[in-house]
């Protein structure tokens, strides 16, 4: 489970689109600084705020993005425990400018309060994602896939998955939330995360329709099985990877003859998951070759 999910859990931080240029270089000391009126002062705090957090944010993007390691594991570790002790240090003023800040602050904010950890950030991630602002409704997708609450309304990211014009960003952000959510909740209550997952599916972007494909596997869509049959066809062999594994996962022997014919996937990863795939459905694994398998099949569609 592991190891497949870790290929498909990249987000994507919109914050290098901001309106101005953050330097990534250290924060100023405030104590060396010529006094200054109160209100130009908490602009001056509020500016050094954003700016840690943004650094952070970088920093795990980067880390997350790189393969594993324990070594990698460790500054994903790290990385995210600053985080969260900026953001629980700094967490009113956050929320504030998650609220009405200029929409940098409003991005920044509401992707960095996802590592508070208190679902009493929920309502304002939300409402973020319903914004009209690309920047701000992605950076709080992201926030919401890293709480990844158990209380967490679907409902403003389904809004935004079934919107025909939604951009590239939103839809990335709602990838890498929804399979965050699949991994956290492991059901599907009312159907809605499936309905997400199975839109997301149909994209043009290769990562979307991967990190799709696992959560289905993940909430054991059952529904899905055809289409995920469909994209054991496709071009990017970590999707078809990722619908071998999820049709494991669901476990339903009307999918067994697609993951018999992904045993000869020219991708040895593919087949191999294939392969693993079968021997759940089957409770043993018949090896590597094709017949084998037709024949359990058969033996297990045949009425006796």
């Amino acid at each position: 489970m592991k190891p497949i999910t870790a290929r498909f859990l990249l987000p994507f931080l919109l914050l290098g689109a901001c309106t101005a240029p953050v330097q990534e270089t250290g924060l100023p000391d405030l104590i060396t600084e010529q006094y200054q009126e109160p209100n130009q002062r908490q602009n001056l705090e509020v500016g050094n705020l954003m700016v840690e957090c943004e650094r952070h944010l970088r920093s795990w993007k980067t880390s997350m993005n790189t393969p594993r390691s324990d070594a990698n594991r460790a500054a994903i570790h790290a990385t995210e425990l600053a985080l969260a002790t900026v953001v629980h240090r700094e967490q009113r003023q956050l929320e504030e400018q998650a609220i009405s800040g200029p929409t940098r602050n409003r991005a920044i904010a509401s992707a960095a309060l996802g590592f508070s950890g208190d679902n009493s950030v929920l309502p304002l991630l939300l409402n973020n994602v319903g914004s009209d602002d690309d920047l701000v409704a992605s950076s709080a997708l992201l926030g919401l896939g890293i709480l990844a609450d158990e209380t967490t309304s679907l409902a403003p990211m389904y809004e935004k998955v079934m919107d025909i014009e939604a951009s590239e960003n939103v839809l990335r952000n709602s990838a890498f939330a929804a399979l965050r959510i699949c991994n956290r909740w492991r059901k599907d209550p009312d159907g809605t995360l499936s309905s997400i997952l199975t839109s997301l599916l149909t994209r043009s972007f290769p990562e979307v329709r991967g990190q799709a494909a696992i959560g289905l596997g993940l909430i054991r869509a059952s529904h899905t099985v055809p289409l995920l049959q469909t994209r054991l066809k496709e071009d990017v062999p970590n999707n078809r990877m990722a619908a071998a594994w999820a049709l494991g996962e669901i476990g339903s022997l009307g999918s067994a003859a697609s993951l018999i014919d992904a045993l000869s996937d020219e991708d040895t990863l593919v087949a191999g998951t294939a392969r693993a795939s079968l021997a759940k459905i089957f409770g043993r694994d018949w090896g590597k070759d094709a017949p084998a398998w037709r024949v359990q099949l058969e033996a297990a569609i045949t009425p006796h």
